[in-house]
């Protein structure tokens, strides 16, 4: 804007200069002084008349520029802004598409183990005492575990955008807590 000023200040000055200095009338006088510079007054007002509309003129092409820079930098901003809303709008399409993808998976296996579990409560049962026994406790903690599963795999159905990686880690860490003890106490079974 200072540029635009400064343009136009420049502009009329030099307007102005060259009506002062353009060519004058030269006439000589009864008195002898002669080669006195005349200066017609009607000349200087129209000169000036028209610096000064050159100068209005200047002054209305700049605002126009400098109003359509503005709003060509408007349109780039809202650009911008829509390319950044249909990108976050794609990257929660992926982490929507990736969230249902594991809690489908996620709630197969788990299926997958408690029919397992079932079986293997089943084989408890079907051992002699001393090994209902000693797997009671066992038992409990792997219910348990279950459990814990059970409330990590509900946080799926409704997570907030931003925590589905604390959701997915806390239901990926359950999982193998539960797999990890299944596996410990099916292998305690089999050695009994």
């Amino acid at each position: 804007m200072k540029k635009v000023t400064y343009m136009i200040a420049c502009a009329a000055f030099s307007l102005w200069m060259s009506a002062c200095s353009g060519p004058r009338n030269t006439t000589g006088n009864a008195n002898g002084n002669d080669g006195i510079e005349v200066i017609d007054e009607d000349e200087v007002k129209d000169e000036a008349k028209e610096a000064k509309q050159e100068a209005k003129e200047a002054g209305k092409e700049a605002k126009e520029e400098v109003k359509d820079a503005a709003d060509d930098v408007e349109d780039k901003a809202e650009d911008a802004g829509n390319a950044a809303e249909d990108a976050a709008d794609e990257a929660g399409d992926e982490v929507k598409e990736e969230r249902s993808q594991f809690a489908s998976a996620t709630r197969e296996k788990a299926q997958t183990l408690d029919q397992k579990i079932n079986q293997l409560s089943e084989k408890i049962e079907q051992a002699g005492d001393k090994s209902k026994l000693n797997m009671k406790e066992d038992m409990v903690e792997l219910k348990a575990k279950r459990d814990k599963l059970t409330q990590q795999l509900s946080r799926l159905d409704k997570p907030a955008d931003n925590a589905w990686q604390e959701i997915k880690d806390g239901v990926s860490s359950a999982f193998s807590d539960l797999e990890t003890a299944y596996d410990r106490v099916e292998k305690k079974l089999t050695d009994n």
